[in-house]
């Protein structure tokens, strides 16, 4: 709805801003009205496209609030935090069977493809859309996923352990840094995607907990030092301190 504070905050954007405004809504506008064509295609979808089309339904037209849900993605049983406040977090990008981080996903994809017994590390792996993704696309890969925020990490775990994938992804709960030890972490209530050694600012209410910290290098010794084909960071600002971490991996792999 479009009030009066939003159209007199809307009025003193750019021309490029208002573009970008104007897009996002015509985008959130277009994926809350598309589950509903969707259900035309009802009877001619496989058991998970159905599931999930009555999941698009259901979650643009009943606010229930922060509670557990679960959707298919890839063929996978998905376990998220439902998330009104922020539309889903993360788990609005896959809504309407899309592909999460579309690039990002196809470019690992492609690296991994053609290598023998491939070995992709997640840093920062959150709910584990990219390693589900390319559990499917690589069955051959051994995935090493690092998550040390709480909720996110049990939901990845249970997502794990109820698609039987714990011979392929090896989910950990420690934070890799560039020394071992143990630090302050920001976690947000919510259970948004923004937690990390900073408070970015954007993930709302948040509290601080103590986690571990590992460089890679010790993880990576520790483990039998796997050959790493491809690692994706995204740790909210610390992905230098995590590089510093890996030298022996980076110039080994």
């Amino acid at each position: 709805m479009l009030t009066k504070n939003k159209f007199q905050e809307f009025s003193t954007l750019n021309n490029t801003d208002k573009k970008k405004a104007v897009i996002r809504v015509m985008k959130r506008f277009y994926y809350s009205i598309y589950p509903f064509f969707n259900i035309l295609t009802f009877p001619f979808r496989g058991l998970a496209e159905r599931n999930n089309i009555l999941l698009d339904v259901k979650e643009r037209t009943i606010k229930t609030g922060p509670i557990e849900r679960m959707r298919y993605y890839y063929g996978y049983k998905l376990f998220y935090n439902f998330l009104p406040v922020v539309k889903n977090g993360i788990v609005n990008n896959i809504t309407c069977n899309r592909k999460y981080e579309p690039e990002t996903s196809e470019f690992i994809e492609e690296c991994l493809k053609d290598k023998t017994n491939p070995a992709f590390v997640d840093v920062g792996a959150n709910i584990g859309l990219i390693s589900l993704y390319i559990a499917k696309k690589i069955p051959n890969v051994k995935i090493y996923a690092f998550e040390p925020s709480p909720q996110q990490n049990n939901l990845f775990n249970k997502t794990i352990i109820e698609n039987d994938l714990s011979k392929i992804i090896n989910l950990s709960n420690v934070a890799l840094s560039d020394k071992k030890g143990e630090v302050d972490f920001i976690a947000h209530t919510t259970g948004c995607p923004a937690d990390g050694f900073k408070d970015t600012g954007r993930g709302g209410e948040a509290s601080t907990i103590k986690v571990k910290t590992v460089p890679f290098d010790t993880w990576w010794e520790d483990n039998d030092m796997p050959n790493i084909g491809l690692m994706k960071v995204d740790t909210e600002g610390s992905e230098l301190l995590i590089l510093k971490g890996s030298r022996k991996v980076l110039e080994s792999c």
